[in-house]
């Protein structure tokens, strides 16, 4: 059981650090879509799509 929580601590900054990559990614992405469609031609969907991520709901 220690060995389990040991584990886990050791895998949040790995954690955290691969969040903060998706969300720039996210954010780069919808940025590009926002210049080349506009904003109000560009989806959550088409966001998600071009950055390889799923859509929440």
């Amino acid at each position: 059981m220690v060995k389990e929580e040991k584990n886990v601590q050791e895998n949040k900054p790995a954690k955290a650090a691969k969040s903060e990559q998706t969300r720039t990614l996210i954010l780069e992405t919808a940025l590009r879509l926002f210049a080349e469609r506009g904003y109000d031609r560009t989806t959550m969907r088409a966001i998600a799509q071009e950055a390889g991520v799923s859509v929440g709901n």
